[in-house]
C-alpha cells in the first residue's frame, strides 16, 4: 500500500467511525465479508438482450471487489445486457482479472495501452483529444470519457461507476433505449461542481450540475466538435479539474442531454422505496460497505 491509499484509507476510517458511526461494521464490510463474492461460484452476468448496447466501467485494482458488487446489483434489476466493457485505469491486476473473468466470462477487459495500439489511428484524426488521452496521463478519467466512444461498434453506450449500487429496474434507461436513444442522460446533481477554463472563466453552472456516476448516450449524440472545443479551454493548471474532467466533459459535449429523475437517482439522501441507483462517490464511500452491501447480500445469497 502506498502513501496516498493509506491516506485515503485512514480518511474513511474516520468517516466510518465519527461521521456513520458505523466504524466496525465498515471494517468488517470493506476488509473481510466483501471478499466473500469472490468465492462464488455461480455467474452473475445475464445474456445479451439488447445487442445496440454496450456497457462501460472504468475501475483499477483498489476499487476491483467494490465494483464486482456494484455490477451485481445491476444485473439483478437492470434487465437491460448490452455487451459489457471494463476498462482498467493502468492498474488492474492479474488477481483481479480473474474474478472479473470468472463472474462475468464475457466481459472485454481493455487495458490503456490496448487502447492506444488498436485505437491510436483513428484518435489521430482528432488530435486535441489525441493529445489530452496520451499525453496527459494525470487525466486518467479521460479513458472513461474517450475510450468508449471509439471502441463499441454498438449505437448506444451506458458508462457506469464502479460504486453504484442498483436497488430497482432504471426504468428512464430503459424506457430511453426502447425509444431509440434518442436523448442523452447523466445523474443530475443537486449542486454545481465548479470546473475551470482558461482565463479565469468557470464552466455553466447548468452543465456543471450533471454527475457522471450514470451516462447514456447514442454515439450521434456524443458531439466531438464539442469535445475538442471542451479540450482546448480546459485549464490544465488547475489540480482539481483532474477529479472531474471527464465528468465535464460528457456535460460539454452530450448533444440532447438531460437529468436523470430525482429522487430516484441520486447521489446524496437516504435509500427509500424510490430509489432505484445511489451513488456512493467518494467521500460518501464508506456508506457502500455499511449500507451499500447490506442491501445487496441476501438478493445475492451471501452470508
Amino acid at each position: 500500500m502506498n502513501y496516498h491509499d493509506l491516506k485515503k484509507d485512514i480518511f474513511y476510517l474516520r468517516k466510518a467511525f465519527f461521521e456513520y458511526h458505523h466504524g466496525v461494521k465498515y471494517i468488517y464490510n470493506r476488509y473481510y465479508f466483501s471478499h466473500k463474492i469472490l468465492s462464488l461460484n455461480r455467474i452473475l452476468e445475464k445474456a445479451v438482450n439488447y445487442p445496440d448496447l454496450s456497457i462501460h466501467v472504468l475501475v483499477g485494482k483498489r476499487d476491483s471487489v467494490m465494483m464486482l458488487w456494484s455490477l451485481a446489483s445491476f444485473y439483478e434489476v437492470a434487465q437491460m445486457y448490452g455487451q459489457l466493457y471494463i476498462h482498467s485505469d493502468g492498474t488492474l491486476t492479474e488477481r483481479a482479472r480473474g474474478w472479473i473473468k470468472r463472474l462475468f466470462p464475457s466481459a472485454i477487459i481493455i487495458e490503456p495501452l490496448e487502447f492506444i495500439k488498436h485505437y491510436g489511428n483513428t484518435l489521430r484524426q482528432y488530435p486535441v483529444i489525441e493529445a489530452f488521452r496520451t499525453r496527459f496521463p494525470q487525466y486518467f478519467l479521460l479513458k472513461k470519457l474517450i475510450d468508449p466512444y471509439f471502441i463499441s461498434p454498438a449505437s448506444c453506450r451506458l458508462v457506469i461507476d464502479s460504486d453504484l449500487m442498483w436497488l430497482a429496474r432504471p426504468q428512464a434507461l430503459n424506457d430511453c433505449l426502447d425509444n431509440g436513444c434518442k436523448n442523452s442522460f447523466m445523474t443530475a446533481n443537486l449542486t454545481p461542481t465548479a470546473f475551470y477554463f482558461q482565463n479565469n472563466e468557470v464552466m455553466d453552472a447548468g452543465l456543471s450540475s450533471y454527475n457522471s456516476g450514470i451516462v447514456l448516450y447514442r454515439k450521434q449524440n456524443f458531439n466531438l466538435s464539442r469535445l475538442t472545443e471542451f479540450l482546448n479551454k480546459v485549464d490544465t493548471s488547475r489540480p482539481q479539474n483532474v477529479h472531474f474532467i471527464e465528468q465535464a466533459g460528457y456535460s460539454y459535449c452530450l448533444d440532447n442531454l438531460t437529468g436523470l429523475p430525482l429522487p430516484a437517482y441520486h447521489v446524496k439522501g437516504p435509500v427509500t422505496a424510490e430509489t432505484v441507483v445511489k451513488h456512493y462517490t467518494g467521500p460518501r464511500r464508506p456508506l457502500f460497505y455499511i449500507e451499500g452491501i447490506e442491501l445487496l447480500r441476501r438478493r445475492l445469497g451471501i452470508q
